[in-house]
């Protein structure tokens, strides 16, 4: 009786990993594609002045690096940065 029921018990389990991973697996890349099709990064540069800024967009998808208009900054952003500095991780 208990070989009977842990064969049964086994043959349970394989089908529902098989099933499970046939059902949920198209889901998976479906999402995943669909995330990665409107994936776009937004960079806004600071003039020298600190008046007007530079939009640009990049697009993860295709690489593309498109230039927007040169618009007024938003306040919260800094009006220069110094060059000497350079980047670092966590600067605000």
């Amino acid at each position: 009786m208990a070989v009977v029921l842990s064969l049964f018990l086994v043959a349970l389990a394989a089908g529902l990993l098989v099933g499970g991973h046939a059902v949920i697996d198209p889901l998976l890349r479906a999402a995943a594609e669909k995330r990665e099709t409107h994936r776009m990064g937004d960079v806004v540069f600071a003039m020298r002045d600190g008046l007007p800024c530079r939009h640009l967009s990049f697009d993860n998808r295709t690489a593309a690096l498109t230039e927007g208009a040169v618009e007024p900054c938003v306040p919260e952003l800094p009006k220069e940065r110094s060059a000497a500095k350079g980047f670092a991780w966590g600067e605000r």
